[in-house]
């Protein structure tokens, strides 16, 4: 197996990727989701290029008038600010603001 990645678990939560060699590079599985996931939408978006960009901006420009967006966003920062309110309350008068 030598030269191949080799998926195994730790002791710990979350899983490893162990890279066979003199010594081995153990790398979150997290950490190179993430990578991969950022290294494709970089790739993506650059393929997509300046007119796609423009047009998905113009339709943010759009949308973010938009009344109803406006409502729910409105109901969303309700709905936040209750669940900090409860949190605060919760952890007493202690709580970092």
């Amino acid at each position: 197996m030598q030269g191949s990645l080799v998926a195994r678990t730790r002791g710990g939560p979350g899983s490893v990727i162990a890279v066979p060699g003199s010594t081995f590079l153990e790398v979150p599985v997290a950490k190179l989701s993430f990578l991969a996931g950022f290294g494709a939408g970089y790739v993506l978006g650059a393929r997509a290029g300046r007119e796609r960009y423009e047009q998905i901006r113009r339709g943010w420009e759009n949308a973010k008038d938009d009344p109803r967006l406006q409502s729910l966003a409105g109901i969303a920062q309700a709905r936040a600010d209750d669940v900090v309110a409860s949190l605060r309350h919760r952890m007493g008068s202690d709580a970092p603001r």
